[in-house]
């Protein structure tokens, strides 16, 4: 795929020096199909609601860097119901640790040269948008960006990252317009609070996430094995670079 491509679908996360903020906002309405999915015959939900997360380190990050950010990740995805288990790939390996009947998250954490014309110059990362049709969703982080603001804020690098991350992975099941006005969801991420406090999901965010999670699975196991898909392999619909995925910069008071 050429980046002119991939550019014209990619859902960022960016960096800011000038976002206000104030009360928290009133919650818009963020019902779509996800929250309207009806779950079939429970069986181990325990095991259903857990996020299998492939880490392709191409930045090679120091090990404390990775385990601090993976932390603050399972943190943030446990308050909302969510366990995470973590493997680290090699970064030639496509199919590290796969199970077909479960929907696949893979980060790829890029080496400062492999984000030009990718995205913004302000961009921590992207999330590929996933379909329901997809197998896998597919992320992007640009630690390089992530360890910059980390030494101008006196913040530990794997902090930052493990608050992008999340915020990632909720796009990923949360679709490409899931901002909020406060929590790791919000469109510019309080860069300064992170050094003493955790963002989480709303409560309705948390909901849809364990619900959309929950009936992929379900879907795929019902499918029945497949070839690997996502939005990046398939060409189908994407992102909008201009429409409210893209989380314009952080807010850096």
């Amino acid at each position: 795929m050429t980046l002119e491509r991939l550019s014209a679908f990619l859902c960022a996360v960016s960096i800011s020096t000038t976002a206000a903020f104030g009360q928290l906002p009133e919650l818009r309405d963020m019902s779509n199909a996800a929250t309207e999915r009806p779950v079939k015959q429970k069986s181990n939900h325990k095991a259903e609601a857990t996020i299998r997360l492939r880490i392709y380190d191409f930045a090679g990050l120091e090990p404390v860097v990775l385990a601090d950010a993976k932390k603050v990740t399972a943190e943030i995805l446990r308050k909302a119901g969510v366990e995470t288990v973590w493997l680290d790939c090699p970064i030639y390996q496509t199919d590290c640790g796969e199970e077909p009947e479960r929907l696949q998250f893979m980060l790829r954490i890029l080496l400062p040269a492999m984000k030009k014309d990718i995205v913004a110059e302000d961009s921590l990362g992207f999330a590929i948008p996933c379909h329901e049709q997809d197998r896998g969703c597919l992320f992007y982080i640009f630690y390089s960006r992530i360890s910059t603001l980390a030494t101008g804020h006196g913040i530990g690098p794997g902090r930052i990252l493990g608050h992008v991350m999340a915020h990632e992975l909720g796009h990923g099941l949360l679709g490409p317009d899931a901002h909020e006005g406060y929590g790791v969801m919000q469109a510019e991420l309080p860069i300064s609070d992170l050094a003493w406090k955790t963002l989480y999901f709303t409560s309705a965010q948390s909901k849809r996430i364990r619900t959309e999670l929950l009936a992929r699975n379900q879907e795929l196991r019902s499918i029945g094995v497949g070839s690997f898909s996502t939005s990046e392999s398939t060409g189908g619909d994407r992102c909008d670079p201009g429409a409210a995925c893209m989380l314009r910069k952080v807010n850096e008071r």
